[in-house]
């Protein structure tokens, strides 16, 4: 029987779904007058087919929120073009997002207490933070090279 006819036991013809693979990334983290360390995270990363699945997701379902709202009479007003807006603006976002982190946590560069820090899914880097124990402000870089 053809594999691509759902045979038990064979594999589609697009081949195994993708699993989820979180990377182990570097991050630098600073404190005034004190030596820098670096901290490990976890990061989920995106194929291309992955960023645009997402994108177009996202957009349609804010298009359709526009379509909704447009018979509610007052609403109509600022609720479609927002929704129309939301649709091209997070789009964007999630064709440009390449990772997601997952993960982050290292010593303090001030204190060397451990600390898991709690960021956003996609920081912009450079990105400032405070210890929980110390309460010194941390400056968290990205290691990776700009692509």
């Amino acid at each position: 029987m053809d594999s691509r006819r759902g045979d038990p036991g064979s594999e589609d013809s697009r081949g195994p779904a993708p699993s989820p693979h979180l990377e182990k990334l570097l991050l630098t983290a600073e404190s005034y007058g004190h030596v820098s360390t670096e901290i490990a995270c976890s990061a989920r990363h995106f194929t291309k087919a992955e960023r645009l699945r997402r994108s177009i997701t996202i957009g349609v379902a804010m298009f359709l929120a526009a379509v909704v709202s447009l018979p509610v009479p007052g609403w109509h007003f600022a609720g479609v073009p927002l929704f129309l807006f939301l649709s091209f603006k997070l789009s964007q976002q999630r064709l440009e997002q390449k990772y997601a982190i997952a993960t982050v946590g290292g010593p303090c560069p001030a204190c060397g207490s451990p600390q898991d820090f709690d960021l956003p899914t996609a920081p912009k880097f450079p990105l400032t933070l405070s210890c929980s124990s110390c309460r010194n402000y941390i400056k968290l870089h990205d290691l990776r090279p700009r692509a």
